[in-house]
């Protein structure tokens, strides 16, 4: 089956330089912090109907994919991130509606032959969720994926019931957990290393003096997490994100393949040049007044 998700290298090496905002807090003894949200969990009950279990669509878990990509954002790097896959069974029977899709007819959908066994089809849907899953974020440092066991529903089938009856519709279910594992040491201090931060789009560059600020802009500008902000403060870019890579590469200048969006002659940053040239008032990031920053 093709890959819903491919990584470049690139983009695996930005998240795997997951916050090292969290280094750059000023005049902070060496303690623990706690994250933010050490655990939520993500429903996707919804993502299959009855009977089905393949996701043959990205746009299915694309949504899930990103929510993802926005809790890894707010984990210190050394930190631990479990993501658990998770589903549940009533005893309402199943029937597998990948391999005998449904043809209206009753007498020939409901048969035995076509039956799944109790704890199979929540078995499957983990399987899939887990191959999707592993292909985005399999490689990550500090991120372990793993299923459960089917949790199976304890309420005996009554036909008289019907389906629907609320005590097996709340036995069913599917859903992604995400957990961060233990707490993170924060550095006694770690002042910023520059006293000014410059982006580079071509010829053009934005600058802010705040290091938050220039975390948050290269975040915004990347799909996923990207936070180490080069030595000596000076981020190429390119006129077009994805391209026009600087003509000087050393270790002290950086590039970001993965980025994407359009500066214009107004400082604006637009998601595309097409949309720049329909109509400039459709601005997709506003540098100066969200991050603060000055056109040099």
């Amino acid at each position: 089956m093709k890959n819903l998700f491919e990584l470049s290298e690139e983009e695996k090496n930005s998240i795997r330089g997951l916050h090292e905002s969290y280094k750059s807090r000023l005049g902070t003894s060496l303690n623990e912090q706690d994250t933010s949200q050490k655990k939520i969990e993500i429903p996707l009950s919804a993502t299959f109907d009855s009977g089905k279990y393949i996701i043959r669509n990205s746009e299915q878990l694309e949504p899930v994919i990103i929510k993802i990509q926005e809790f890894l954002k707010t984990v210190p790097q050394k930190q631990k991130t479990n993501i658990t896959i998770s589903a549940g069974e009533s005893q309402v029977p199943n029937y597998d509606r990948e391999k005998y899709p449904s043809t209206g007819d009753k007498k020939v959908d409901f048969t035995e032959e076509k039956k799944l066994q109790l704890g199979d089809l929540a078995k499957k849907r983990m399987s899939e969720i887990e191959r999707v899953v592993k292909e985005k974020f399999g490689n990550l440092p500090n991120v372990t994926i793993n299923k459960t066991e089917p949790v199976l529903g304890k309420t005996p089938w009554d036909p008289a019931k019907g389906s629907k009856d609320l005590n097996y519709t709340r036995e069913q279910f599917v859903k992604i957990i995400l957990e961060v594992l233990g707490k993170s040491d924060v550095p006694k201090t770690n002042n910023p290393k520059c006293k000014q931060y410059d982006f580079y789009f071509g010829n053009r560059v934005l600058r802010t003096y705040e290091i938050t600020n220039a975390i948050k802009f290269l975040n915004a500008l990347t799909e996923n997490p990207q936070s180490n902000l080069t030595p000596n403060c000076v981020n190429y870019v390119g006129e077009y994100y994805q391209s026009s890579k600087p003509s000087i590469r050393n270790e002290y200048e950086s590039h970001f393949p993965n980025t994407k969006g359009f500066i214009g002659y107004n400082d604006k940053l637009y998601k595309s040049e097409k949309e720049y040239n329909q109509d400039s008032n459709i601005v997709w990031l506003d540098p100066m007044t969200q991050y603060k920053m000055t056109s040099i």
